[in-house]
């Protein structure tokens, strides 16, 4: 899971456009959901970022919000689980 954060950090880092709060979360939580074998729930995604970002579940959960209706109309879409995103 180490090699899925330094890919969400990595990703984040190759765009340094200012961006909100929710923008750089957002972008992170997709590069972790496309990266992962399984599910993520918001609890997991909760325990991989809340110390570095400072981020709590709530706000994961509106990003992830955010995210979903982002990715309408793109060629994937967000869809939660009984396991996670």
């Amino acid at each position: 899971m180490t090699e899925t954060i330094e890919a969400a950090e990595l990703m984040a880092a190759e765009n340094p456009v200012d961006e909100s709060r929710y923008d750089k979360l957002e972008r992170i939580l997709e590069a972790l959901l496309l990266a992962s074998e399984l599910p993520l729930s918001v609890e997991q995604l909760h325990r991989l970022l809340a110390s570095d970002l400072g981020v709590g579940k709530g706000d994961i959960r509106q990003a992830l919000e955010n995210l979903a209706r982002h990715m309408q109309g793109r060629a994937a879409e967000l869809q939660e689980v009984a396991s996670g995103y």
